[in-house]
């Protein structure tokens, strides 16, 4: 069925096609394929996900067809063979006061792939939506709420850009990403108090084992999660069980040119120092060197404020991995090295 409905809209005349006027076409020559009205809705929502039909409208009844699972009385077609397309000239276009389509001068081809989102952004702002759909949402239930797709503001993150809109003209919230930690203040309390950083979620939930036995000399864990930590370190702050006490915070990750670019920038953002975690540094620079391997990153950390940690003859050996673009995975230092590692430092 799919095949014969892109065929029947690559050769469609115009921008918009009627889904009662093409249920019917199916019906009427290809009544095999079609099946039943399930089978068709399926094959146009999933035409709609590859963003080759476009919904016309906002969320009122009247833009629905009536039916179970409902779809748009109309959608934009952009599987039209390239001859087919009308471009549009920005001038020749209404939208809404706040959208700025001076970036499309000179780009109607790109106006006219763009535009059946324009449209629905321009309905959005112009109060043709329901009173729920103006509360404040995250981005990806707007992105939903909007054109059907959780994802695609994320995925075409430069769209609002273009067209002069900030998030705030959306009425989006910025969701921080999640902060994973464990706190434990015992009650002789160290000063100050310790905790760790763990770049990876294997290594992490190794020393979340650790943790559940007892065996670490950390009063604080937190799952780094890559390079999310760099946006989420300053949440410490927030924690106010942490407000009493000093904190000596250490970091563990891959000794590879990403690995070191993350420590350096979440030690940027945090406001106290954050330190190498040596005993698990050393094992994998002293064990591990000889089995480095190839990492996909383009990153170019400065090196000199991480190698200060270390002696001079582990510092060589970690630039000579990050020079030649190679990788120690943390994860070499396992479960079981890491027991004996923190059972020593404890």
């Amino acid at each position: 069925m799919k095949t014969i409905i892109l065929s029947f809209l690559q050769d469609h005349k115009r921008k918009k096609v009627n889904i009662s006027q093409l249920e019917e076409y199916m019906i009427r020559h290809h009544k095999e394929a079609y099946m039943d009205y399930d089978a068709f809705a399926e094959t146009i929502n999933e035409l709609t996900e590859e963003e080759i039909l476009i919904g016309v409208g906002g969320k009122k009844t009247t833009d629905f067809n009536g039916l179970y699972p409902p779809l748009y009385n109309q959608y934009w077609n952009r599987a039209q063979k390239e001859e087919a397309k009308p471009f549009m000239n920005p001038g020749d276009v209404t939208v809404h006061d706040s959208i700025d389509l001076s970036y499309y001068r000179g780009r109607e081809e790109e106006l006219h792939k763009d535009w059946p989102f324009i449209e629905k952004i321009s309905l959005f702002l112009s109060d043709e939506y329901p009173a729920e759909d103006y509360e404040w949402l995250q981005v990806n239930e707007r992105s939903a709420m909007l054109f059907g797709d959780e994802k695609w503001l994320k995925k075409h993150s430069a769209f609002l850009n273009r067209i002069g809109l900030e998030k705030e003209d959306l009425r989006m919230i910025h969701t921080p990403e999640p902060f994973s930690y464990k706190l434990g203040i015992p009650k002789a309390v160290p000063s100050p108090l310790k905790g760790i950083i763990i770049e990876n979620s294997d290594t992490y939930a190794s020393i979340k084992r650790l943790w559940d036995e007892g065996a670490l000399p950390f009063q604080l864990i937190i799952y780094g999660g890559g390079k999310r930590i760099e946006s989420t370190i300053n949440y410490l702050q927030h924690i106010e069980e942490l407000s009493y006490y000093d904190l000596d915070l250490y970091y563990f990750g891959d000794i590879d040119r990403e690995g070191v670019a993350i420590w350096e920038r979440t030690a940027r953002g945090h406001k106290g120092t954050l330190k190498p975690y040596l005993p698990f540094y050393n094992t994998l620079v002293d064990r591990f060197s000889d089995q480095a391997t190839e990492p996909e990153t383009d990153d170019r950390p400065s090196l000199a404020p991480f190698l200060v940690y270390f002696t001079k003859e582990r510092a060589t050996v970690i630039r000579n991995v990050l020079d030649e673009g190679n990788l120690l995975p943390q994860e070499y230092v396992h479960y079981g090295i890491m027991k004996r590692l923190v059972k020593r430092d404890g």
